[in-house]
C-alpha cells in the first residue's frame, strides 16, 4: 500500500431522488400499520431533504417529524388525522433528494434509544434544552430528544444543520436566523445539545458544529455532544482532532435491546462460529459494518436488522422475492427494523467445489436478479469509476481508467462470496444475505447486473473456462447477450472495491485476530488481480495494472 488507507473509496453517497407524494404516503401508511418508528424515520428523511434544499416547506416537515416523535415517546400532541394532514401538505413539493440515516438503516440504532438516553444522567436534570441535530440522523434524533424532554415537563426546541466541505475538515455555517435562535436559547438558560451519529474516523462534522455554536457566542461549557460511540481521541483524523475532542462534554447513546424471547445476540462476527466449520479459513470481518443478528433458542430462526424506515422496507421486500423465486430462506418482517430468517440446513459453500451445477446455480441467480429486480432510478457510474481510479492509485500505485457501461441496471446482491451460500439437500445452493446490500452506504449501490457477475467470478476464483461457462449460462437465461463486452471493466472495478474494503478494514480493526485475516485476504486479492490481468479478464485497463501488481 503506497499511501494512507483512509483515502480509499469504500463508502458512497446514498442520496437519491424520490417523489414527495410517494414519500409522504409511506409515512401515513406506516403510522396506520402501527409502525411509528418507521413513519418517524421516513419523516426525518423528508425534513432533512427539504432543509438541505432551503425549502419553506421544511417548517411543515419539522412539525410532522415532531408529531411522530411525540407518538414514539408515548405523549402524542395530535391525532392521526392531523399527521395525515401535515403529510398531505408536503406531497406536492415534487422531487426530493433523500438519504437513509445510517445508524437507523444499518446499525440497529432505534430512535427510542435517544429518548432513553436523555432520560438518564446527565440529561435527566435538564429542564430547558436547545438541540442542534446534524442532518440526516440528527433530524430524527433531535425531534425525539425534544419530545422526551417535553414529556417530562421540560422545555425543548431544536434546529438542524448540515456540515459541508472536505470530509476530513468539515465546516458548519449557521444561518443568521439560526445564530439568533442559539443566542436567544442561551440567554433563556438552555443547555445546548449537539446530536449526531458517529463520530467516524475523522470526527470533523461534530467538531465543526461545536465550533459554529461557540462562534455564535455559546459558552463551551453549556454545550453537550450526544453521539453513538466514544472514540479514542488520538485516532481522530480531523485537524487537531484529539485536542478538540477532549475539550468536549460527550455522552454516548447505546443501542437498546434488539432480541427477545430467548434469542441470543451474536457477536459481530459470530455468524462464522455458528455457520462455518471450525477448521475453515474464516473470511475477515469488519465488526463495525456487521449487521446485528440474533439466533433463536432452537437455532432455526435468525433475527437480522435490515433497517428502520425506507431502507429496511425495501430490503425485506427483496428478501421475500428471493425466497419466492426459490433462491433463499423464508423471511418475515417483525417491525422495528428486524426480519426473521429461516436458518437453512446445510453447510456453507466453498470455492473449492466449483462444479458445473454450482456455475449453473450462480448464473441462474444472477439472471433472475437482472430480470426480477431491475433498478428504475439513476445509477452513479461515474462515482464507481472514481472509486476504481482512487483505489488503484492508493492500493496498487497505479491509477486506472475503467470504462463502465450500464445496460442492465439492477438492485445488485453485492455479496456473492461462497460463504454467503448454503449448500442444502441434494447439493442445491441457497443465497443468504441477499437483500440489504443492494442500496446501502457501500459501493456500488444500484448498478449494472455485471457487478454480481464480477463478484461471482472474483470471489469464487473462477478459471477461464469456468468464466466462459458461467457467462454462457447467464446470457441464455437473462437474454443479456452483450454482457461479455462490458464485463471486464466491472470485474476490475469490483476487484478494486473489495481490495479497498479489505485494506481499510485491516487498518480499522486494531490489533487482534481479525487484522491478520484481513491482511492475508488483501494479499490474495492483489495476487488475484495479477493473474486476472494476465488472463485478460480485466480488459485493456488490466494491461497497465499488471505492471503495478
Amino acid at each position: 500500500m503506497h499511501r494512507s488507507p483512509w483515502g480509499l473509496h469504500v463508502f458512497r453517497e446514498t442520496a437519491r431522488s424520490a417523489d414527495a407524494r410517494s414519500l409522504t404516503d409511506a409515512v401515513v401508511h406506516e403510522l396506520g400499520a402501527g409502525r411509528v418508528a418507521d413513519a418517524l424515520v421516513r419523516a426525518g428523511e423528508i425534513e432533512s431533504a427539504l432543509a438541505d434544499a432551503g425549502s419553506i416547506e421544511a417548517r411543515t416537515a419539522m412539525a410532522l417529524t415532531d408529531a411522530l416523535a411525540a407518538w414514539l415517546v408515548g405523549k402524542p400532541v395530535c391525532d392521526r388525522e392531523r399527521i395525515a394532514e401535515l403529510a398531505g401538505l408536503l406531497g406536492s413539493v415534487g422531487e426530493l433528494r433523500v438519504a437513509a440515516p445510517e445508524s437507523f438503516s444499518y446499525y440497529a440504532l432505534h430512535p427510542r434509544d435517544f429518548a432513553d438516553r436523555v432520560g438518564g444522567p446527565p440529561f435527566d436534570g435538564l429542564r430547558r434544552v436547545a438541540v442542534v441535530g446534524l442532518r440526516s440522523i440528527g433530524t430524527t434524533a433531535s425531534a425525539v430528544i425534544c419530545a422526551a424532554v417535553r414529556a417530562r415537563g421540560g422545555i425543548a426546541d431544536r434546529r438542524t444543520v448540515r456540515p459541508s466541505g472536505d470530509a476530513y475538515a468539515r465546516t458548519t455555517s449557521l444561518t443568521e436566523r439560526d445564530a439568533r435562535w442559539v443566542r436567544r436559547q442561551v440567554a433563556l438558560g438552555s443547555d445546548v445539545l449537539v446530536v449526531d451519529e458517529g463520530p467516524g474516523i475523522r470526527g470533523s462534522s461534530i467538531l465543526s458544529a461545536v465550533d459554529a455554536l461557540v462562534a455564535a457566542d455559546t459558552p463551551r461549557e453549556r454545550v453537550w455532544v450526544l453521539c453513538t460511540r466514544a472514540p479514542d481521541p488520538a485516532t481522530l483524523l480531523a485537524p487537531d482532532g484529539a485536542r478538540r475532542w477532549r475539550a468536549l462534554k460527550v455522552a454516548v447513546v447505546t443501542r437498546g435491546r434488539v432480541a427477545t424471547d430467548g434469542y441470543a445476540v451474536l457477536d459481530p462476527a459470530g455468524w462464522r462460529r455458528r455457520f462455518l466449520a471450525p477448521t475453515a479459513a474464516w473470511p475477515g470481518s469488519w465488526p463495525w459494518l456487521e449487521r446485528v443478528k440474533a439466533l433463536s433458542p432452537d437455532g432455526r430462526t435468525m433475527l437480522k436488522f435490515e433497517g428502520i424506515g425506507r431502507h429496511g422496507s425495501e430490503a425485506v421486500a427483496r428478501a421475500i422475492a428471493v425466497c419466492a423465486a426459490g433462491f433463499g430462506p423464508r423471511v418475515r418482517a417483525l417491525g422495528d427494523g428486524l426480519a426473521a430468517y429461516e436458518v437453512l440446513e446445510g453447510q456453507a459453500a466453498s470455492a473449492r467445489l466449483l462444479t458445473a451445477s454450482t456455475l449453473d446455480r450462480l448464473a441462474a441467480y444472477c439472471a433472475w436478479r437482472a430480470i426480477a429486480l431491475p433498478w428504475n432510478g439513476s445509477v452513479d457510474v461515474e462515482a464507481v469509476r472514481a472509486m476504481a481510479r482512487t483505489n488503484g492509485a492508493i492500493a496498487l500505485g497505479r491509477e486506472v481508467d475503467v470504462q463502465l457501461a450500464v445496460e442492465r441496471p439492477v438492485a445488485a446482491d453485492g455479496h456473492m462470496m461462497p460463504h454467503e451460500w448454503v449448500e442444502g439437500r441434494g447439493g442445491v445452493l441457497y443465497k443468504t444475505d441477499a437483500a440489504g446490500h443492494a442500496d446501502d452506504h457501500l459501493f456500488p449501490g444500484p448498478t449494472d447486473a455485471a457487478w454480481d457477475l464480477a463478484g461471482a467470478i472474483v470471489e469464487w476464483r473462477m478459471p477461464r473456462d469456468a468464466v466462459e461457462a458461467f457467462l454462457a449460462r447467464y446470457a441464455e437465461r437473462s437474454g443479456d447477450a452483450e454482457v461479455r463486452k462490458r464485463l471486464p471493466g466491472w470485474v476490475l472495478a469490483y476487484a478494486l472495491h473489495r481490495l479497498g474494503w479489505t485494506e481499510m478494514a485491516a487498518a480499522s480493526v486494531g490489533p487482534g485476530p481479525e487484522r491478520p485475516r484481513l491482511e492475508r485476504e488483501a494479499s490474495l486479492r492483489v495476487r488475484w488481480l495479477r493473474v486476472a490481468a494476465a488472463l485478460g479478464l480485466l480488459g485493456d485497463a488490466g494491461v497497465a495494472l499488471t505492471r503495478a501488481v
